[in-house]
C-alpha cells in the first residue's frame, strides 16, 4: 500500500506544479508589448509593408517588431588550448533600439545592444551554461556561416517570460544581416492605447494584414497541455499498476492468514460468531493494515515529488488534502484486495476449517468467466477501433488473471496419474484451487505485463532504427542549424574521398489537401543523387518511382502521419505552399517516420521555388577504398567556423541513434523492470509463505519414510507446475496484448509499425520470474528439512 500511495501522491503534486508552472508561462507569454502578432503558417516573415499597415490602426502606440532564427550558440575556450568549450541550442532574436528601455527592465547587469553594434544580451542561466559574461565575445551560426557577437548585459530569465530561457537578443539590424532578411520580422509585440487594451485584439483581428494574426496563447496551451497530459497519465498508470499488484498482494496475505488461522474462524463459527462478523473482522485488520500503509507512502509521496520538483512544495492545507487522498485510495485498494479473504471467512464451514480441508470453488464460474472475456477480447480486437482495441487490451490482463489458474489445474489433472509419486502429489494440489492458483495468477500478471511492454518498446525501436539506417544511412552526414549558401556544396564535394554529394535543405511549410491543411517540415532533396546513398521507410512506394517524380518536379513523399491527416492516398494532389508562393504536386509514396515527425520530402528545386534558399544538410558517399574518418575530417574543415555544425559517419549516426533511444526508453524500461522484479519478489514471498504452512504435510511424508531431499524435490515440483502455467498464460495473453497495444502505439505516433517479439526479453522475463519462485521453494525446502519431524507434527493443522 505504501508504493501505491506514494506514486499517487507524487502524481498529483508533481502535475500540479506543471500546470501551475504552464499558468504562470501563459502569463509571461507576451513578453514586450500588449498584443503579440506572427505570421501565419506557410509565411516566414511579417513584410515591412504589413508592418506599416499594423502602424496605422486605430488604438497602437506602438510597433516592436522582432527577427527570430533558430541558431547554435558557442562558446570561446578560456583555456590555454583554445578551441569550443560550449555549444548550445539557442534562438537568436533581434528588437528595435529604440526598445531599449523595454530591455533595460529584465537587465541584472551591463546594457543593452545599441543599433548596429554588435552586441548581445544574455539570459543568466544561458550565460552560466556557456561559461560567458559581459565583454565576453559568443559566436552564433548564421546564413553568413559563423557571426561573433559581445556579451555586453545579462538579464533575469523571469523577468524575459516564456522564450528567455534559450534566447540570445542582439539589435534588429544585426539580426537581419546575419540571417539575411533585409526587412520585415517573425513577430510583432503592439503596445496599445490604455483604452483599448482589452479589446484591440478582438475588435481588429479581421483588419490585419494577409498572412498576419493575432498570437493565440491557446496555442501554447494546446501544444503544451497533451504532454502533461501524457506524463500525468504514465505516472498515473504507473500508480495504478502498483495499487493493482498491491491489492492482488492484499488479497494474497490476506487469504493465506485466513487459511492458516482457519481453525480460528472454524471454532468462531462453531460457536454462532455469523458469516458478516468475521468477514468484518478481516476487513478491519485490512483497513488497519493499509491505513499504515498508505501513510508512509504519503510522506515518501510528499518527499519524492518535492525532489523530483522543486517548484512543488504544497502549502499546509495542500499537504492535508494530499494526505487525506493517499491514504484513502490507498485503503480502498487495500479493503478490495481483502474481499476475497473475507468473502472466503462469511463462506467457511466449521466442519472443513476445523478439520482442515480445502475446498474447490468456483471453477464453473471462473471458465465461463474465461470463455466471455476471450470471446469479447476477440471480438473489439477484430472489428473494434482503437478504443475496441484498448479494451481488448485490457481484457487480455484480466483473462490472464482468471484463466491461469484454470491452466495450472488442467496442466494438474493431466500429471496427477503419474507413478512418480511426487510428481503425482504435486499435481493434485495444482489441480485444486488454492494458494497454487493464486501465485500462477500473480506470475503470470506480471509475465503479461513485460511481455506487452516488450513488445511495444521493441517494436518502436526497430522502427526508428530502421529510419535512421534507411534515412541517414549515407557514408558520411554534415549538417548546420543555418541554410547556408550553395557555394557550401562545391567545397563538399572537393573533399578527397567524397564521390557522390547529395544537398539538402529544410523548414516549415503548410501542406494542403481539399480543405484539410496541416503545418509541416519539409526537406528539399537532390533526388538525382540522394536516393543513391539514403531513401526512407517505405510503406507505398519504392526509390525508383519516388526518384523519377521528385526530379520532374511533380511529387512528394508524405510520412504516414500527415498523409493520415490530410486524408491522402497515392496519386492524391497537395498544394505546399511557403512565403506566399504555392506549388502543386502529387503524392507518390508514404513512409514510416519516428525520427523526423511531420517532414515530407520534395526535390530540392521544388524547395527552391517556394523561397528554401542554400543547403542545410550533405549526405556523401565516399569513393571505395576510402578512409570515412579521413572523409569526416575533411569535411569538417569545410564548416570549421560554423558553430552547430556536425559531420559525422554513418556508423557513428547510427550509434547517436541507439544511444538515444536509450535515453527516451530508459525511463520505460525501469518502469517494467521495476515492475516485473516488484511482482516477482511479491509472488516469492507469497509462495514462501504458502510453503511454510505446510510444514505439516512435509512432516507427515517424512515420518513415513520420505527422505528430506524427497520433499524438496515435491515443494520444487509444485513451484514448477505454476511456473509453468503461469508463463505460458502470461504469454499467451501478453503476447496478443503487445501486439495490440503496437496498434494503438502506431495510431497514436501517426506511423506504421511492424510488429517484433524480442524473443530474448520474454525469455529473461520468464527466467527472473521462474527463479524467483524456485529459489523461494529452495529456501523453504531446506527449512523444512533442518525443521525436528515431531515438532512439526505436532504444529496444528
Amino acid at each position: 500500500m505504501a508504493v501505491g500511495a506514494a506514486l499517487v501522491v507524487a502524481t498529483l503534486l508533481t502535475s500540479d506544479a506543471a500546470e501551475r508552472a504552464t499558468d504562470d508561462r501563459l502569463d509571461a507569454l507576451v513578453a514586450f508589448g500588449d498584443v503579440a502578432l506572427v505570421a501565419s503558417a506557410g509565411t516566414d516573415v511579417i513584410s515591412s509593408t504589413s508592418l506599416d499597415e499594423i502602424a496605422g490602426l486605430p488604438g497602437v502606440a506602438r510597433l516592436l517588431p522582432t527577427l527570430s532564427h533558430s541558431s547554435v550558440a558557442a562558446a570561446p575556450s578560456h583555456g590555454s588550448g583554445g578551441g569550443v568549450s560550449v555549444e548550445t541550442e539557442v534562438t537568436v532574436t533581434g528588437y528595435p533600439s529604440d526598445a531599449a528601455d523595454l530591455m533595460e527592465r529584465a537587465l541584472v547587469s551591463g546594457a543593452s545592444p545599441t543599433a548596429a553594434s554588435g552586441d548581445a544580451v544574455l539570459p543568466r542561466d544561458l550565460a552560466d551554461e556557456l561559461g560567458v559574461d559581459v565583454g565576453d565575445t559568443l559566436g552564433v551560426s548564421s546564413t553568413a556561416g559563423g557571426r561573433e557577437f559581445t556579451v555586453s548585459g545579462l538579464a533575469d530569465d523571469a523577468a524575459l517570460g516564456l522564450f528567455g530561457g534559450d534566447t540570445v537578443f542582439v539589435d534588429l539590424a544585426s539580426a537581419r544581416e546575419a540571417f539575411s532578411e533585409p526587412d520585415g520580422a517573425t513577430r510583432v509585440d503592439v503596445e496599445l492605447q490604455p483604452s483599448v487594451r482589452t479589446t484591440w485584439a478582438t475588435d481588429h483581428a479581421g483588419d490585419l494584414p494577409a498572412g498576419v494574426e493575432v498570437q493565440d496563447t491557446s496555442a501554447f496551451a494546446t501544444a503544451v497541455e497533451p504532454v502533461l497530459a501524457v506524463q500525468s497519465l504514465v505516472l498515473a498508470a504507473c500508480s495504478t499498476v502498483a495499487l493493482g499488484l498491491t491489492a492482488l498482494l492484499t488479497a494474497h496475505t490476506l487469504r493465506a492468514s485466513t487459511r492458516r488461522r482457519a481453525s480460528t474462524w472454524g471454532a468462531l463459527r462453531a460457536l454462532g460468531a455469523p458469516g458478516r462478523w468475521t468477514a468484518a473482522a478481516v476487513l478491519v485488520e485490512a483497513s488497519l493494515a493499509s491505513a499504515l500503509g498508505s501513510s508512509l507512502g504519503v510522506v515518501v509521496g510528499l518527499v519524492g515529488g518535492v525532489l523530483a520538483a522543486p517548484g512543488a512544495v504544497p502549502s499546509l492545507s495542500s499537504m492535508a488534502g494530499l494526505g487525506v487522498v493517499g491514504v484513502s485510495v490507498g485503503t480502498v485498494a487495500g479493503l478490495a484486495g481483502a474481499a476475497a479473504a473475507a468473502r472466503d471467512v462469511a463462506r467457511s464451514r466449521p466442519v472443513d476449517t476445523l478439520g482442515g480441508a480445502e475446498r474447490r470453488r468456483g471453477v464453473i464460474a471462473r471458465s465461463l468467466a474465461t470463455c466471455l472475456v476471450t470471446a469479447v477480447g476477440v471480438a473489439l480486437a477484430t472489428t473494434g477501433g482503437p478504443l475496441g482495441r484498448g479494451v481488448a487490451v485490457a481484457l487480455a490482463v484480466v483473462l490472464c488473471v482468471v484463466g491461469t489458474p484454470l491452466l495450472l489445474a488442467a496442466l494438474g489433472r493431466l500429471l496427477r496419474h503419474s507413478r512418480r509419486w511426487r510428481v503425482a502429489t504435486a499435481a493434485r494440489r495444482a489441480s485444486a484451487s488454492g494458494a497454487s492458483a493464486s501465485v500462477a495468477a500473480l506470475c503470470a500478471l506480471v509475465t503479461c505485463f513485460a511481455t506487452a511492454a516488450a513488445i511495444t518498446l521493441s517494436t518502436v525501436a526497430a522502427a526508428t532504427l530502421d529510419q535512421v539506417e534507411r534515412q541517414f544511412g549515407a557514408d558520411v552526414q554534415a549538417s548546420v542549424p543555418v541554410a547556408l549558401p550553395d557555394d557550401l556544396t562545391d567545397r563538399v564535394r572537393g573533399v578527397p574521398g567524397a564521390e557522390t554529394v547529395s544537398a539538402s535543405v529544410s523548414g516549415r511549410a503548410l501542406a494542403v489537401a481539399g480543405v484539410r491543411t496541416s503545418d509541416v517540415g519539409l526537406v528539399g532533396v537532390d533526388a538525382s543523387s540522394w536516393f543513391d546513398v539514403a531513401s526512407v521507410p517505405w510503406v507505398d512506394g519504392d526509390d525508383d518511382d519516388a526518384r523519377d517524380a521528385l526530379a520532374r518536379g511533380e511529387g512528394v513523399l508524405l510520412p504516414v502521419s500527415v498523409a493520415t491527416v490530410l486524408g491522402t492516398t497515392l496519386g492524391d494532389p497537395v498544394v505546399v505552399q511557403h512565403g506566399g508562393r504555392t506549388t502543386s504536386l502529387v503524392v507518390v509514396g508514404t513512409f514510416a517516420s519516428l525520427v523526423t515527425g511531420d517532414q515530407i520530402v520534395v526535390d530540392v528545386g521544388t524547395a527552391r521555388s517556394l523561397g528554401f534558399a542554400g543547403a542545410s544538410a550533405w549526405d556523401i558517399a565516399t569513393s571505395p577504398g576510402a578512409d570515412p574518418d579521413l572523409v569526416v575530417r575533411g569535411v569538417d574543415d569545410v564548416f570549421a567556423d560554423v558553430p552547430g555544425s556536425s559531420v559525422v559517419t554513418g556508423a557513428q549516426m547510427r550509434a547517436r541513434a541507439v544511444s538515444e533511444l536509450g535515453a527516451s526508453s530508459g525511463a520505460l524500461v525501469a518502469v517494467v523492470g521495476v515492475g516485473v522484479a516488484f511482482g516477482a519478489l511479491a509472488a516469492a514471498g507469497t509462495w514462501a509463505t504458502e510453503a511454510s504452512r505446510r510444514r505439516r504435510e512435509f512432516a507427515t511424508w517424512r515420518a513415513v519414510g520420505a527422505q528430506g531431499s524427497d520433499v524438496g524435490r515435491l515443494l520444487v515440483l509444485d513451484a514448477a507446475l505454476v511456473v509453468a502455467a503461469a508463463v505460458a498464460g502470461g504469454l499467451a495473453c501478453g503476447v496478443p496484448a503487445g501486439l495490440l497495444a503496437t496498434t494503438l502505439v502506431a495510431e497514436a505516433l501517426g506511423t506504421a509499425l511492424a510488429p517484433q517479439v524480442p524473443v530474448v526479453g520474454l525469455l529473461a522475463c520468464c527466467v527472473v520470474v521462474a527463479t524467483a519462485i524456485l529459489t523461494s521453494s529452495g529456501v523453504t525446502a531446506r527449512r523444512t528439512a533442518a525443521s525436528p519431524t515431531v515438532l512439526a507434527l505436532r504444529e496444528a493443522p
